[in-house]
């Protein structure tokens, strides 16, 4: 049986208790695309050993090389960028991963989750960044009038080191975003 997620987003030790169990379940039931649920509350958890927030990045990523296209990885990406347990070779995996799901799924109106994460981490640069704001960019070609656009838009705008063309872009789009939306809550976070 797949381990209740209400439990492991228990507070402190009683939830705690239950992440070596979730991470034996996963392990053992990899070919199930429904664990990346579980995944999900155990990648969220900051007061997980560091060890242990390794490991489940670690399962993370080899459920995602299994699972890229199952409808739960938006759901493990968005955990997984987010998560305590990436170093520096984990960071560039999950990079790659997350990029190859954008390849892939930029269009979808969930990508925004993904796409506001992903462009919101200091260590995305280069290649990796250019293909992100490439993603954003798609994203919002097909979704920048609708209100959660506003999350896509404030990750991109908040990236210092675009390039011109992609500032005079982003910009437009947030420009038009504001024309249709300046009453919403979410206008002041463009």
């Amino acid at each position: 049986r797949r381990p209740p997620r209400k439990l492991l987003r228990r507070p402190g030790e009683e939830g705690l208790q239950h992440f070596e169990p979730a991470l034996r379940w996963i392990e053992e039931n990899r070919e199930r695309s429904d664990a990346g649920l579980v995944l999900e509350p155990l990648l969220q958890r900051r007061d997980a050993r560091p060890e242990h927030s390794a490991r489940a990045a670690e399962v993370a990523l080899a459920w995602l090389d299994e699972h890229a296209e199952a409808e739960e990885a938006e759901i493990v990406l968005r955990a997984l960028l987010s998560s305590d347990g990436l170093d520096s070779q984990r960071e560039q995996r999950a990079a790659r991963a997350t990029l190859d799901w954008l390849d892939k799924h930029a269009g979808d109106p969930d990508a925004q989750f993904v796409l506001h994460t992903f462009l919101r981490k200091a260590d995305l640069h280069g290649e990796n960044l250019s293909r992100a704001v490439a993603a954003a960019m798609r994203w919002l070609d097909l979704h920048g009038k609708e209100r959660e656009a506003s999350f896509v838009l404030s990750a991109l705008l908040g990236r210092a080191e675009l390039a011109p063309s992609m500032v005079a872009r982003a910009s437009s789009a947030a420009i038009a975003w504001l024309r249709q939306n300046e009453t919403l809550e979410e206008a002041h976070y463009v």
